[in-house]
């Protein structure tokens, strides 16, 4: 009998600590599911928007190739307005994207608020800085 005890008094404090544990397990995944972005795809942009967000841009390069900056600049679907555009000024080591100084200054006409960056991927930078080496 007395052995019993000894086995219930071992037992209660662990099953104890399962439920803490699965609770903490349970809030911190509604936590982490609240905290997420939640995304709507609305036809007039082709993209799922975030929600929650209260400013909204794009992204553009010679990909998509002549842009309409009128229509970007009027963009506007419920309380989702494009507000900004990162376009596309350079890849690697001197490849500028041809239609950057046409999206730059379309842009800035439409009063598109604007930034310009330089896409690199580093192996391809690594490869250049080897042959440049070698060659010294």
């Amino acid at each position: 009998m007395a052995a019993r005890k000894r086995k219930t008094k071992k037992l209660i404090p662990i099953l104890l600590l399962l439920l803490f544990l699965t609770a903490l397990g349970w809030f911190g995944y509604r936590w982490l599911a609240l905290r997420k972005a939640k995304f709507t795809t609305y036809p007039e942009f082709g993209i799922p928007m975030p929600n929650e967000y209260e400013i909204h841009g794009i992204d553009v390069s010679r990909y998509q190739h002549i842009i309409a900056w009128e229509e970007v600049q009027k963009m506007q679907v419920s309380h989702i307005k494009i507000g900004f555009a990162f376009i596309k000024a350079t890849e690697g080591i001197g490849n500028m994207d041809p239609q950057f100084p046409r999206n730059w200054r379309r842009a800035k006409s439409t009063n598109v608020v604007r930034g310009a960056y330089h896409f690199l991927l580093l192996r391809k930078m690594e490869n250049y800085r080897l042959k440049t080496l070698s060659n010294v």
